[in-house]
């Protein structure tokens, strides 16, 4: 049996593995700044001639890329990410009983199941990883962990605002970022960004404040789930981060902070808010 067919078997037993993937889902709406905070988690300088995203932009990142007690973030290449998933299943490989997942190296011929591309390039990945892997296993002692982040930065034009039950799953951390230079009460206008040129769209009959209690309530009616012992689950997570923090002083920032605060405080939701933050993207 080939490492794929074995892998691909395990699944189908039942067999759960956890995986050092997490996904973040930057929300909000257009012009508030998600894609340069992005950045700056990376240490990227601020463009302020930054295009606008339109539908999505997904990106891996790996925290930490210098070590732990590093804040650089970096963006990874398609042979870091087959790097990393090699490092977690020779991890999981170690007891004999899942030594099947890891690829024999002696099979060179990979039988795709069916004709798709699709089907034949994820037979491809797999391949690469196992073959990794089976390194890894034979030749390493203890492995360290590889944490990799998908970012989802999506659009936050109203069309594409809707996009967000594609998410709902409890392994999501949810970041929702709003401009807190502004009122979180006031109607909120699509704003798109070319070139360094800002041009504004359409004001819709929402303010920011309500979009905020809307992806709240909706997280958490969908996802969240108690403990058989009453006990509040680890995920999902929501963060609250309001930008433009440099056009505001520090009472002003907490004035905003507050106020946000004050409307989800007495929500069922709250449970799910680990955190609400005013950030300035301009600076790394």
């Amino acid at each position: 049996m080939t490492g794929n067919a074995a892998y691909r078997r395990a699944l189908s037993e039942g067999e759960v593995v956890n995986v050092a993937y997490s996904r973040v889902l930057l929300l909000g709406t257009a012009g508030v700044g998600k894609s340069s905070f992005k950045n700056s988690l990376m240490k990227l300088p601020w463009d302020p001639k930054a295009n606008s995203t339109i539908i999505s932009d997904v990106s891996c990142v790996r925290p930490f890329a210098k070590g732990l007690l590093s804040e650089q973030w970096e963006a990874i290449t398609h042979e870091a990410e087959i790097e990393a998933m090699a490092h977690l299943f020779s991890s999981v490989s170690k007891g004999e009983m899942y030594r099947s997942v890891l690829v024999d190296p002696t099979d060179d011929v990979i039988t795709p199941s069916t004709n798709d591309t699709a089907s034949i390039k994820l037979d491809s990945v797999l391949r690469q990883i196992s073959t990794a892997a089976l390194r890894f296993y034979l030749t390493l002692g203890q492995l360290e962990p590889h944490l990799l982040m998908h970012f989802w930065d999506c659009g936050g034009q109203p069309a594409f605002l809707e996009i967000l039950p594609v998410f709902l799953t409890s392994r999501t951390t949810f970041l929702l970022l709003f401009d807190a230079s502004k009122d979180l009460n006031s109607k909120w206008q699509s704003v798109h960004h070319i070139d360094g040129i800002r041009y504004d769209g359409e004001e819709v009959n929402m303010s920011t404040l309500t979009y905020m209690l809307n992806w709240m309530a909706c997280v958490h009616s969908h996802l969240m789930k108690y403990g058989a012992d009453g006990s509040i689950p680890d995920y999902p997570r929501m963060f609250c981060i309001g930008t433009h923090g440099d056009l505001l002083t520090e009472r002003k920032k907490e004035q905003v902070r507050s106020e946000l605060i004050s409307h989800y405080k007495d929500k069922e939701y709250v449970k799910l808010i680990s955190d609400t933050l005013i950030i300035d993207n301009t600076s790394s």
